[in-house]
């Protein structure tokens, strides 16, 4: 995740035994520019990385608090990542929630996000915690593969987050504002005409951007997309370059 000086943010991922899970982790953090590195039961390591302040996820095991020596190496976690002002965010599993909390009082300072994770949830999270300070991008499209594919072009210039579901656009713009919304025009359940009405008739989002994306280019249809009074909207077809020029008209 790109920073206002060029540098990318660093997350270290803290772990107390292998897992898959974390490798699935790793690269959908890479994914949205992180720079990311594995501590797999090296403990003795934070301190020297906490100086660098990055974002710290703790991933913990299942049945958590079933072993006492993890009580006591993540109250020395949360010491040192305190102490050195780093974030932190902790990965559990929800039925551990209760238990952590009640053993590890300092734990509740931190945000806790329950496994299995929800990719969508966890992007959100992950931008609430970024220092990155450039234009940040809404994709909405239930098409997850065009929805990537524009992450994509856009990456380099912009910070992008991506939701598959017209539904939870309110809620995630509460939780991480944004500064232009692509909406994809035809979705299930949803749709973007639907989504739009939402965001205008809510007076904390109203004034969000929003560009229409859409895969149709006949007159009737372009029409309609106009009439609802979008920032504009995009064909889809467009290629890369048509793209970003119209992005950075409107930014």
């Amino acid at each position: 995740m790109r920073e206002q000086n060029g540098t990318r943010r660093n997350v270290v991922i803290v772990m107390y035994q292998y897992s898959v899970i974390v490798k699935t982790i790793e690269r959908k953090l890479q994914e949205l520019r992180y720079e990311v590195e594995i501590l797999a039961g090296e403990f003795d390591k934070i301190a020297e990385k906490a100086m660098a302040k990055p974002l710290f996820l703790v991933y913990l095991p299942k049945n958590f608090v079933s072993d006492i020596r993890n009580i006591s190496s993540l109250n020395l976690i949360l010491d040192i990542i305190s102490k050195k002002g780093a974030e932190m965010i902790l990965l559990g599993e929800g039925s551990d929630y209760a238990d952590v909390m009640m053993q590890v009082p300092l734990a509740s300072d931190y945000q806790w996000i329950s496994r299995p994770l929800k990719m969508d949830e966890f992007t959100l999270s992950m931008m609430k915690h970024t220092r990155n300070k450039s234009k940040r991008i809404l994709i909405v499209d239930d098409d997850p593969a065009y929805a990537k594919m524009l992450r994509e072009c856009l990456k380099d210039e912009y910070s992008t987050f991506i939701l598959t579901d017209g539904s939870q656009v309110i809620k995630a713009l509460r939780q991480t504002p944004v500064d232009l919304i692509l909406l994809d025009y035809e979705m299930p359940v949803m749709d973007g005409p639907q989504v739009f009405r939402m965001l205008k008739g809510d007076e904390v989002l109203k004034n969000i951007p929003v560009v229409f994306l859409t895969g149709v280019s006949g007159k009737e249809q372009v029409a309609r997309v106009v009439a609802l009074k979008p920032q504009g909207y995009i064909l889809k077809s467009n290629k890369k370059e048509k793209l970003l020029e119209y992005i950075k008209s409107i930014l």
